[in-house]
């Protein structure tokens, strides 16, 4: 069921929490709100949800209008039929597994039949339906989840809002966790709203992903379309660009290259791009390639000043001779591995540096950016 939302505002006192957004989500589509904490991502949930009353805005689900401050429209959140699972599970732990998914049905009176069949199918959907009998605190972590996300099932949601709700399980369990919701939410093709901070996490389940930065939505795209373009410095480094440097743009005749302030070194770029204001270059640390100064490889010359075991990879970090200091992510090879100290040469993959709007330094300064960490 599709989920609209337009010109939503929302104030906490003085701080503008959510600010004039416009956000569609379609029938069976998986967005992601991804941010940093306090950039609105919650807040934008909260309210489809009926948890937060706007000042301003329209939100519709399906044919349903179910906020309009024009119109003083507030549905309840018991009335907008829609499934939330939180951060925390909620999970009684005096009940069993199958006392906690079947408690909402039996507050809303549905027939002891149907509660038996819908608990059951939820339990199976899960992977849970071994444990109906089972007593909530004897779970782990991980089946507590899968409990509260069953609990959401068994009520048929129109549409199924999740905020961060593996962000208190451990990584090999998250990372298992993510592959199994969006199989779920394919295989029920649930409209869903995720809350995450974790980019990661967005790319792996969603369909588009709505970056929000102070309450408003900066890039609204794919996965593959944010992590392909990132078009400004403050949206590269919350996606994890390691190499962020202001430069300037020269075109030349064999086409345009980018030159680093304060270092004068120079990297050809496809396109010079328009507008006007401060540029960056974002350089990501798998584009960037390390080798012994000895094999006589192409690029810049350096001294290795960190090497950091990731287990399949490894990251360099390496100051280069008058130049930066830029990282670096190879695969893991023992026999070729670096050590600290060593004299080494960077070189980038072809046209891999990106130009951004440098929107995290001011129009006036044109101090070097640095690298980013």
């Amino acid at each position: 069921m599709q989920i609209r939302v337009t010109g939503l505002g929302l104030t906490y006192g003085t701080t503008q929490v959510i600010d004039d957004l416009d956000v569609t989500v379609a029938d069976g589509e998986s967005l992601v709100l991804l941010g940093e904490s306090g950039c609105g991502k919650t807040s934008t949930m909260r309210c489809v949800a009926g948890l937060e009353e706007p000042g301003t805005g329209r939100i519709e689900i399906g044919d349903d209008v179910v906020f309009d401050a024009a119109q003083n429209i507030d549905v309840p959140p018991h009335r907008r039929n829609v499934g939330m699972v939180f951060q925390s599970y909620a999970i009684w732990p005096h009940r069993t597994v199958t006392e906690n998914v079947a408690f909402s049905l039996r507050m809303k009176k549905v027939e002891r039949s149907v509660i038996r069949d819908r608990v059951a199918s939820a339990l199976r959907l899960v992977g849970l339906e071994h444990l109906g009998d089972r007593g909530a605190s004897m779970l782990s972590g991980g089946q507590m989840q899968r409990v509260a996300l069953a609990r959401s099932i068994a009520m048929e949601p129109s549409v199924l809002l999740l905020d961060e709700p593996l962000s208190n399980l451990d990584a090999r369990l998250r990372e298992r966790l993510r592959i199994e919701l969006r199989e779920l939410q394919l295989q029920l093709g649930l409209t869903t709203v995720y809350v995450t901070h974790d980019q990661t996490e967005a790319f792996a389940l969603a369909d588009r992903i709505a970056l929000m930065q102070a309450g408003r939505i900066v890039r609204f795209d794919t996965p593959e379309g944010i992590y392909a373009s990132p078009t400004t410095t403050s949206v590269a480094r919350f996606l994890g660009v390691a190499n962020l440097f202001s430069c300037r743009v020269q075109d030349r005749v064999d086409g345009p290259v980018v030159v680093l302030d304060g270092h004068d070194l120079e990297i050809p770029v496809k396109e010079s791009p328009g507008g006007a204001g401060p540029l960056a270059v974002g350089i990501r640390a798998e584009d960037v390639t390390v080798s012994p100064e000895s094999s006589g490889g192409q690029g810049w010359p350096g001294r290795l000043t960190v090497a950091s075991f990731h287990g399949a990879t490894v990251r360099y970090r390496v100051a280069v001779t008058g130049g930066p200091v830029v990282d670096a992510t190879a695969r893991n090879d023992t026999a070729s591995r670096l050590a600290v100290g060593d004299p080494v040469r960077v070189a980038l993959s072809p046209y891999s540096a990106q130009v951004l709007l440098d929107d995290m330094r001011p129009s006036h300064d044109l101090a070097p950016a640095g690298a980013a960490s």
